[in-house]
């Protein structure tokens, strides 16, 4: 008996041990920490509800909470998509960012309190419907379908899609991407729009791998780097930047590396202005730097700089086509140096029939035609001008300087054809050193 009672008493202190053996594992075993919110929003005159979310819900709810005219303030990473879209606006607001959650008083800074949308591939950042603000944002990561991937859905604006006015400032927009016959890769504004002190980077799109904006544009101080447009059976790859289709104005900032398959590797512009940009290092079949399609108005370009642009065709620098209109170009204060057209003419400037003009106080200076005297291209190292139906034509104190042609018209080439009308090229004070053509 008494043996039978020990063999008991060891099975209970066996069992015993492996039940806190058991436990113990229990308990050493991680637990599985709660997820966190990164995402912070409120309303102005609200900062005492906040609303928090770990992907983008918060910015939803302080939109859904605001008022028609209010601003939503909004602090951390906000991702992830509802509806194929980060957060879509019905009524006027102003977005803004460049706060932390722990001090929504404070004058917003982008710089040390980074605030991002981010659509993570899945769908567009921002949709809105009536007027909106943008500030202090960076808008990154958008995709947006085109109309044959998905009937329902708009192709336009990957990053933005504004059906009101738009007014963007110190915002980033990167890697916002509309597939294949997509517009707008930052940015589609259809409506006026107005973008300060902003960047675009490496957006792509069909037309306006950058920006796309269909009312009255004005680009202010921003910068576009290494955006793209690509064409779909020679349809589209218009303006690597940012494309104008009514009138535009450009005014500082700097256009670097952006590539487009078709024309305006920098900008495409209907009519307006360009002054006291740099244009660097584009890419297009036409137009490296800038097209202007010449429709609707007249257009200037001052004090803007053209570098080491690329046109495959014609117009390593800038491209202004024709219009039967008349319309007048201006060039004033302008560098044009180091622009290549491979195949055609016009390293620097190429310019249309019906195109009236005056450059002024300008500089060209080792632009280059390569071209193919054996199919009579290589025409115009720094200017080619289909010289038809031209009232005014006149280049008046300027530079050319070591511009070259494969074939003829180192510097300038004035176009003539069978039965054209003699156009009248005036020249005045103007300076031609060491130009050269093949022949």
């Amino acid at each position: 008996m008494n043996r039978r009672f020990q063999a008991i008493d060891l099975w209970k202190g066996v069992l015993a041990l492996g039940i806190m053996l058991v436990l113990g594992l229990l308990q050493s075993r991680p637990t599985q920490a709660a997820v966190l919110p990164v995402c912070f929003a409120v309303v102005e005159g609200n900062e005492g509800t906040v609303f928090s979310s770990a992907g983008s819900q918060a910015v939803r709810d302080a939109v859904a909470a605001a008022s028609a005219g209010g601003v939503v303030k909004i602090a951390g990473t906000c991702a992830g998509v509802s509806n194929t879209r980060v957060v879509g606006v019905e009524k006027a607001l102003t977005l803004r960012g460049g706060y932390t959650n722990t001090n929504w008083l404070a004058a917003p800074d982008a710089v040390a309190n980074p605030t991002v949308l981010d659509g993570a591939g899945a769908g567009r950042v921002i949709t809105a419907t009536a007027a909106l603000t943008i500030e202090n944002l960076t808008v990154r990561n958008g995709f947006g379908v085109d109309y044959l991937s998905d009937p329902a859905v708009r192709a336009f604006g990957a990053g933005v899609y504004a059906k009101a006015a738009l007014v963007v400032s110190n915002t980033t927009f990167f890697n916002n991407r509309m597939s294949v016959l997509g517009y707008g890769g930052g940015v589609y504004a259809d409506s006026d729009a107005t973008i300060i002190a902003s960047s675009f980077i490496s957006n792509v799109a069909k037309d306006g791998g950058g920006a796309y904006i269909t009312g009255v544009g004005v680009v202010r101080n921003t910068d576009f780097i290494s955006n793209s447009v690509k064409a779909v059976s020679n349809y589209g790859g218009y303006g690597g930047g940012v494309y104008f289709y009514g009138e535009g104005t450009v005014i500082g900032g700097v256009f670097r590396q952006n590539q487009a398959e078709n024309s305006g590797g920098g900008v495409r512009l209907s009519y307006g202005s360009i002054e006291g940009s740099v244009f660097e290092l584009n890419q297009a079949y036409y137009a490296g730097g800038a097209y202007v399609y010449n429709f609707g108005g007249n257009t200037t370009i001052n004090g803007a700089r053209f570098l080491s642009n690329t046109a495959t065709g014609d117009g390593g620098g800038v491209y202004f086509d024709y219009n039967q209109d008349g319309r007048m170009l201006t060039v004033t204060n302008t560098e044009f140096v180091s622009n290549t057209a491979i195949l055609n003419k016009a390293g620097g400037l190429y310019i249309s029939t019906y195109v009236n003009f005056l450059i002024s106080n300008s500089r060209f200076e080792r632009n280059v035609t390569r071209g193919d005297a054996s199919n009579l291209q290589g025409l115009g190292g720094a200017i080619y001008h289909r010289g038809f139906m031209t009232a005014t034509a006149r280049i008046e104190n300027s530079v050319f300087v070591q511009n070259s042609s494969a074939r003829s018209g180192g510097a300038v080439y004035v176009d003539r054809g069978v039965g054209d009308a003699e156009v009248p090229l005036e020249v005045a004070n103007t300076q031609f050193l060491s130009n050269t053509a093949g022949f």
